[in-house]
């Protein structure tokens, strides 16, 4: 029951589409400093593909360690921030943002005109999940 509720909501989050899907690489040493995401609409999701020691990411009040393979989904409207400590290596997810589960479909075309008028606003680049 619990693998086919999995797949359920693995199909449906397939069907909303992603917005963005790219490869995040942070330098060995490197901190990215407390930020928050412009809007509570879309998920973003970690995969971890390359991970050496001392890796983590804070959201909210919540450190947690990188490990490959293993997926984080979070709401990036919340203040987060990522580490590497790790000397040498760097660290390398696959970064995939696509709308939030909560959000109902019918509120896609709104929501996806007021992120663009928000993102135009503050000459932010970043890909908004599609209708």
């Amino acid at each position: 029951a619990a693998f086919l509720q999995s797949l359920l909501a693995a199909a449906d989050i397939a069907e909303r589409g992603i917005g963005e899907c790219t490869f995040s690489a942070l330098g060995p040493g490197a901190h990215l400093h407390p930020h928050c995401g412009a809007t509570n609409a879309r998920l973003t999701a970690h995969l971890p593909l390359i991970v050496p020691e001392g890796c983590s990411i804070r959201v909210g009040e919540e450190v947690r360690s990188y490990r490959e393979g293993e997926l984080l989904v979070f709401d990036d409207s919340w203040e987060h921030e990522v580490w590497n400590r790790h000397s040498t290596d760097h660290r390398v997810v696959l970064l995939i943002r696509f709308w939030h589960i909560d959000l109902p479909r019918k509120e896609y075309k709104e929501t996806q005109r007021a992120m663009k008028r928000y993102l135009a606003r503050h000459r932010r680049a970043t890909t908004i999940p599609p209708l």
